[in-house]
């Protein structure tokens, strides 16, 4: 007996102190599906705690970069650390966007503009300072870059694994093996 005013077509009930409804093939298959999906849910979430542990093994490495970027010329450490500033704000705005999944996009842009800023600024500084100066601000710009840009990609594969992750969990399906039914 099925029930399709229920929505009940995916099992069979027979009558023994009540109805006792047991799951069809189809509903078999639904359960298996939900199996499968919880399985990629764990190794989704041991990949997304991987892409953590490797993000916060890049700030370690960009703090390090930070510590041995020190130069002579202190109008040139003045715009570099102004710099710096400005972009720690911004990667801690973007890592909190990104592991609350909300305006990631945005949070890129600003941070891109004010390493333009702190870039601008270095080059102020690099013109008045002379060629020593000059060449050693673009060795430090292109550490910065070279750093913000492994965080960037990083954090974009990190904000793609918990969108999946969010919409596999959203799209399951709950199938309970046994119905009791009493009229």
């Amino acid at each position: 007996m099925t029930f399709p005013a229920l929505g009940w077509n995916d099992v069979r009930c027979s009558k023994f102190r009540g109805y006792i409804c047991e799951e069809t093939p189809a509903a078999k298959e639904k359960n298996e599906e939900i199996k499968k999906l919880k399985e990629e849910l764990a190794r989704k979430a041991v990949l997304l705690d991987e892409r953590a542990k490797k993000v916060q093994q890049l700030e370690r490495e960009k703090k390090e970069i930070e510590e041995t970027k020190a130069m002579d010329s202190k109008g040139l450490v003045e715009a570099m650390n102004r710099g710096k500033n400005s972009i720690n704000e911004q990667l801690s705005r973007l890592l909190n966007v990104a592991l609350n999944q909300t305006a990631l996009i945005s949070s890129h842009k600003e941070m891109l503009m004010s390493l333009k800023r702190g870039q601008d600024e270095i080059r102020e500084y690099a013109k008045r300072l002379g060629s020593e100066a000059l060449i050693a601000q673009s060795t430090v710009t292109a550490r910065m870059s070279e750093s913000l840009a492994k965080i960037d990609g990083k954090l974009k594969g990190l904000f793609d694994n918990v969108t999946s992750i969010q919409e596999m969990s959203s799209n399951r399906n709950t199938t309970n093996r046994y119905y009791y039914i009493y009229f």
